[in-house]
């Protein structure tokens, strides 16, 4: 009576990446919808065109990993060496790289959905409600593995193993509205979608919190935990830039008072110029323990709109797009703000700090300065990654029949229009372009990069003029 539909589907998977064992897996699915407005009750209320009520329950996989193989890196008399005979003679070796985990099985995700489709007006007014609640069950991705177990690359080179590491979820709701109508010969349509989204890791499995994400200097940018977004930003808050010698003896003092201990100091190697990073934790020191979370890569609003107006020949059509509750790691200020190199800085190092009594948000300069530990993984390279962009604004206009002339009998229509792509974009953030694109460690490991810019080239701002035809 296309008032009740019901479906479903069955899959029974199998892929050679996983282990005999676990090569197989099942992923069942069905959904249900209600149409409500063809009940009687509802059928003869002439402002209610459509209202129907639907749920859908389904379990999909993954298997989007190499296949499962020991990786072996053959190194250098430099890097991974050996001495044989009797001179002891440095000889070029290998090591294993990337172990198997024989438990690696499929990744899964479990979804349930319940959703409210609603058009009045004779469906000039539609409007769509989304409630979701995504399970990620076993996510495969690659866990660094200490060095002391044995594997890894040359110069201290991090080896990783792909496991199903950890468990997350992924809950949210999306709304659309779009409304058309004309009056006289001017006819409109607008619409706007807007999703809220949250991720939370729910259990690592017996595994332990991890680190990832390797950025410029050799730190570690995010972190995945229990009770967090996957991959967070995580490091350390800055508190300001070390004005005097007087003001780092009284921070060393306070260490040795909190510590008990008379040779404590507040932080290694700090002297005036240099980035002080806050005591977190309280103990006087600033130490690992004083790292946080920073931030989350992950946005927790998307929205966009569009607008589409017509006028005998003319058309209009704009279309936007955004997100927000989101920060990005800006990695360029590790190279324009970080004084490592005397050349190709920025211009708001002009005002870094120089002598005793200074106050400034940038550290003193110097190659290497402090060994480095004014960049360690900080807030100082976190930003707002916000943004709204005109992704789209094109302006066309239908030629009159009249002004086809005699080639009326040839052609039936000719547009000509003028487009401009990503014509403006709203934002704080300072580096080249906020909408940040995969990295280039590949896909499973871009769980863990996600926000991290390293420079990449920004999309063009594009123009375009063009000539449609019809025959």
């Amino acid at each position: 009576m296309d008032k009740y539909l019901f479906t479903a589907s069955f899959r029974r998977d199998g892929s050679p990446v996983f282990p005999a064992d676990n090569r197989f897996a099942n992923f069942p699915a069905f959904g249900v919808a209600w149409k409500i407005s063809e009940e009687n009750f509802l059928k003869n209320i002439p402002f209610i065109s459509e209202l129907k009520l639907r749920a859908s329950y389904g379990i999909t996989g993954n298997s989007n990993i190499p296949l499962q193989r020991a990786v072996i890196f053959r190194g250098s008399p430099t890097n991974i060496v050996y001495a044989f005979g009797e001179n002891r003679n440095m000889v070029g070796g290998a090591t294993v790289n990337q172990p198997i985990d024989p438990s690696t099985r499929w990744e899964t995700t479990v979804q349930t959905d319940v959703g409210l489709d609603v058009g009045l007006l004779n469906n000039r007014l539609n409007l769509s409600f989304d409630y979701y609640n995504r399970n990620n069950r076993d996510l495969l991705v690659g866990v660094p593995i200490s060095l002391s177990s044995g594997f890894g690359g040359p110069f201290d080179q991090v080896g990783t193993v792909i496991r199903n590491a950890a468990t997350a979820f992924n809950r949210g709701f999306e709304a659309t509205i779009n409304f058309r109508g004309e009056i006289g010969e001017f006819k409109y349509s607008i619409g706007g979608n807007v999703a809220y989204n949250r991720n939370e890791v729910v259990s690592l499995g017996a595994g332990q919190p991890f680190n990832s994400a390797s950025v410029t200097g050799g730190y570690l940018a995010t972190r995945t935990e229990q009770g967090q977004p996957i991959a967070s930003f995580y490091g350390y808050r800055v508190d300001r830039v070390a004005s005097t010698q007087a003001d780092v003896d009284r921070l060393n003092q306070l260490a040795r008072e909190r510590t008990g201990n008379a040779n404590a100091v507040y932080q290694t190697q700090l002297r005036p110029g240099d980035i002080i990073f806050r005591d977190l934790n309280g103990d006087g020191q600033v130490t690992e323990r004083d790292q946080t979370f920073l931030g989350n890569p992950l946005p927790l609003w998307n929205y966009g709109g569009n607008i589409n107006l017509a006028y005998k020949g003319l058309d209009l059509m704009i279309g936007i797009y955004g997100v927000a509750g989101l920060e990005l790691w800006n990695d360029l200020t590790y190279w324009l703000e970080g004084t490592t190199r005397p050349f190709n800085s920025s211009a708001a190092l002009v005002d870094r700090w120089r002598r005793e009594g200074d106050v400034s948000e940038f550290p003193r300069a110097g190659q290497n300065a402090n060994g480095n530990l004014n960049l360690r993984a900080s807030d100082r390279f976190i930003e707002n990654g916000a943004f709204m962009r005109v992704r789209n604004v094109t302006l066309g206009y239908n030629l009159p029949s009249s002004l086809l002339g005699k080639t009326k009998n040839v052609l039936s229509s000719a547009r000509v229009y003028v487009t401009a792509q990503n014509l403006f974009t709203f934002t704080q953030y300072s580096g080249y372009d906020p909408e940040i694109s995969a990295q280039a460690q590949g896909a499973r490991n871009f769980i863990f990069t996600r926000g991290i810019d390293n420079g990449q080239f920004p999309q063009p701002r594009s123009f375009m003029v063009g000539l449609q035809l019809g025959f």
